[in-house]
């Protein structure tokens, strides 16, 4: 069996999640939340003003359960 290679946007969209992952983890993680905010993170008040990047970008961003309580 042969390995076939990623089509393009899936292999971009990997890459794009492994490089958040690895920033994300570098700047505290997601222990905290003014980090997962200024990854952008699915905010509405700055989503109202504009900032509608937030609805993709938060489909980067990893979190853990225990950051939410």
């Amino acid at each position: 069996m042969a390995l076939r290679a990623l089509p393009p946007a899936s292999g971009t969209l990997l890459a794009l999640m492994c490089v958040s992952f690895v920033l994300e983890t570098l700047a505290s993680g997601a222990s905290s939340r003014d980090t997962l905010v200024g990854f952008g993170a699915s905010f509405r008040p700055y989503f109202i003003h504009g900032q509608y990047w937030r609805l993709v970008m938060a489909m980067f961003l990893h979190l853990s359960q225990r950051t939410w309580r």
